[in-house]
């Protein structure tokens, strides 16, 4: 193995493995770091955090609340189709599941 992989474990940590388990990282392209950084989201410690997270950074989790409340709608007559959220979430990331964790990427 090659320095510069052992140095991206050592400073970046299981972000970086599960970086090169995706099918089209080249673990000996000189520039894999470089990519890494590139594409790096951030881990999950599973998808219905990183669902969490997506629904609030698009601010749909603010809007539903606010119709909710504008309309008297109860909170369990909403609610959020877990399957198309992933979908769509591959849709943006590719995901990698490493030691219990959700790795997202940039596509």
């Amino acid at each position: 193995m090659e320095l510069r992989i052992v140095q991206g474990f050592l400073d970046r940590g299981a972000g970086f493995a599960a970086f090169l388990a995706l099918p089209d990282t080249a673990a000996e392209d000189p520039t894999v770091i470089q990519q890494f950084e590139r594409s790096y989201a951030q881990a999950w410690e599973d998808i219905d955090h990183l669902i969490e997270d997506s629904l609030d950074a698009l601010g749909w989790s603010r809007e539903v609340t606010e119709l909710k409340k504008a309309q008297g709608i109860p909170d369990n007559y909403l609610i959020w189709n877990r399957d198309a959220l992933i979908a769509h979430l591959h849709d943006v990331y590719s995901l990698v599941q490493l030691d219990g964790w959700t790795h997202a990427f940039h596509k």
